[in-house]
């Protein structure tokens, strides 16, 4: 399976609505799978460079993300 612009900018836009504690979990993931996506040449922030994920290391931020918007939403029904 190909990655799609869509994909990536779907999955751009959910990681938009992720804590900040979330998205050093997703950091976290890149760091383990495909460390050539990590971009720290900013000290200030680390940039993940969607374009370099490979499509396994992609699936499974994706399944991440999509698993913690979920749980927020819950958390906030609550």
């Amino acid at each position: 399976k190909e990655l799609t612009f869509e994909m990536k900018r779907q999955l751009n836009e959910n990681s938009n609505q992720l804590s900040s504690k979330d998205l050093y979990g997703m950091v976290g993931i890149v760091e383990e799978s495909c460390k050539r996506a990590i971009d720290q040449s900013n000290p200030a922030e680390v940039e993940i460079d969607i374009d370099s994920l490979d499509l396994q290391t992609f699936l499974k931020i994706d399944k991440y993300v999509q698993d913690c918007i979920a749980r927020a939403r819950k958390k906030g029904k609550q």
